[in-house]
């Protein structure tokens, strides 16, 4: 059997296509050859629905709000729906232990307390939601699908005009119980802001989420404590201390993450009446995660996809993408992963550290930094403006963003280098092309922050966006104390940009020209060279769609 889908490569659009869905069947037979003799188990869950849309009640976080996200689904001809998936998981807590005096770095943390790595309770209960953003007609499926668990703030439908012209599904997955914030712990984001939005059309919905007393700082009344000196903004001394303890809380809320996550990968690929996805068969399922989502990805490829894929033949995810967030250990076997820092990562991460991520084509693993960008990667919207009404007021550096900075927003669109990674993972699946390499950022132990720069002040090293080499301006990964989740720009004046380029026609045929030659190695695709060339923070440019003129 086959289907027709069209796909996107790094060197630009290809015609549609007949994709082989046995591309994937034989990678999972390879795969069982070490394991054929195991009994696989059918998974202990189902979905239910698509659950009907009315006055009233409509799915949190939909796509379907009148703006740039319904825009996009329209011109592909995409639908949404909502989904309930059932069944009984385990629960898991932390399988290390965190000294005093130990490195509680961001990245360092993990390794440590090791969170999920242990199993607390089996047999829970419980019924969360999927949101499914599918084609219209089926036969359009490039049978791709990216299942990814859903930010444990933000559970919106994420449309993403890459997928969308490839004809992939995407289906995002509520893993996460709800995370609490501020001094009054309140529960925020997951379930517990799906039952607070709708508590008739969630109603039945619950994640058991981790006991507080399973981790080591969560006793009662410690978050909240914590939080009267929390601020995401610092890093150093006391505040290391209370991030330990928030990502302790984050780890809890998402403690039911992996078997949930196992259990959707294993439906989708089973098909029957019951799957979202009906018997159209699936050539890749691939996640992947920012920020928050880390919290579950991480733990996930290192404690728990090699159970899934023992429990269920084959394995649950062929593909990751982690960005922005904490990096696994170890690498899933029989699947690719891709890790994705910006520079404002890059500032907590050591040359020393990131030795340990080497590149390698056996196992499919990729590690790339790009500089020039924050934490969002690509010019968005403000934080604050996508989680109102999700977190408490006043938390400092999410919800409270506030205060002068000698920095505007960055509003250079880089989403085409993140798709350009994914074309290249699925050219990595499909054929065995391996995806490019990249340097990293530059460390230089002399300067103020750790990041060898350039006379403009600019980051040497990673993947070079057009304007990093063509500067018409200064990029830093953090564009305050206040908002450390958006990175900045100071741009150079008319005389400055006169004095380098000559005109705006000389700059701009510059970057056309370094783009082109991105496209020539694969970073991204010839069709997204104007994109690039835009410039803004709207809500539409956010998405790469061009088509609505950035309204």
């Amino acid at each position: 059997m086959t289907v027709t889908g069209t796909r996107l490569t790094g060197l630009g659009a290809v015609s549609r296509r007949t994709v082989l869905v046995a591309a994937g069947t034989l990678a999972g037979a390879a795969l069982l050859g070490t394991a054929g003799c195991r009994k696989v188990v059918q998974p202990d869950a189902k979905f239910t629905g698509p659950i009907p849309v009315g006055p009233g009640s409509v799915p949190w976080g939909s796509a379907m709000d009148g703006g740039a996200r319904q825009g996009l689904l329209k011109h592909y001809d995409y639908v949404e729906e909502e989904y309930f998936l059932s069944g009984s998981c385990a629960v898991y807590g932390p399988a290390g232990t965190v000294e005093e005096g130990a490195d509680l770095s961001p990245m360092e943390y993990p390794n440590l307390l090791k969170p999920l790595g242990k199993k607390m309770r089996s047999g829970v209960p419980y019924k969360t939601r999927a949101t499914v953003l599918r084609p219209r007609e089926m036969d359009k499926f490039s049978g791709v699908v990216h299942m990814i668990p859903l930010h444990n703030l933000n559970g919106t439908s994420r449309v993403e005009k890459n997928l969308l012209r490839g004809g992939d599904v995407w289906i995002g997955l509520e893993v996460c119980g709800g995370t609490r914030f501020g001094v009054e712990e309140r529960p925020s984001g997951g379930v517990a802001n799906l039952l607070r939005y709708n508590s008739e059309r969630y109603d039945g919905l619950r994640l058991p989420s981790g006991k507080p007393e399973d981790w080591p700082d969560l006793q009662p009344g410690r978050l909240g404590e914590a939080f009267k000196n929390m601020d995401f903004g610092k890093r150093d001394g006391e505040h290391s201390k209370t991030h330990a303890i928030f990502r302790q809380e984050i780890s809890r809320s998402y403690a039911q993450g992996p078997d949930i996550m196992s259990d959707a990968a294993a439906l989708i690929r089973q098909g029957g009446a019951d799957s979202p996805l009906g018997d159209h068969p699936i050539r890749w399922i691939l996640t992947s995660g920012s920020s928050g989502q880390s919290t579950v990805l991480q733990p996930y490829i290192d404690y728990h996809h090699d159970a899934a894929t023992q429990r269920y033949g084959r394995v649950p995810y062929d593909g990751y993408m982690i960005r922005v967030g904490s990096m696994p250990a170890s690498r899933p076997q029989g699947s690719a992963l891709v890790l994705v820092q910006s520079e404002a990562e890059a500032l907590d991460l050591s040359a020393d550290y990131i030795d340990r991520y080497k590149d390698t084509d056996d196992p499919k693993f990729r590690y790339y930094e790009i500089p020039g960008v924050g934490h969002g990667l690509s010019a968005r919207p403000k934080v604050s403006s996508r989680i109102g009404g999700v977190v408490p007021e006043g938390i400092h550096g999410i919800s409270d963003t506030g205060g002068a900075s000698q920095y505007e927003p960055y509003d250079k669109i880089s989403l085409p280098v993140i798709w350009g990674m994914w074309a290249n993972m699925v050219e990595w699946l499909d054929k065995g092309t391996p995806m490019p390499r990249s340097d990293r950022i530059t460390r230089d132990p002399a300067s103020p922050d750790g990041i060898a720069r350039d006379d403009f002040g600019n980051a040497k090293g990673g993947i070079r966006l057009p304007w990093m080499d063509h500067p018409d301006a200064r990029y830093v990964g953090v564009i305050s104390e206040n908002n450390p989740l958006e990175g900045g720009m100071m741009r150079f004046s008319e005389p400055q940009m006169k004095e380098l380029y000559g005109s705006d026609e000389a700059w701009r045929a510059k970057l056309t020209e370094s783009l082109q030659q991105l496209a020539k190695q694969r970073w991204i695709a010839d069709e997204d060279i104007p994109l690039m060339l835009e410039r803004g923070v709207t809500p539409a440019l956010a998405l790469g769609f061009v088509e609505s003129g950035g309204e």
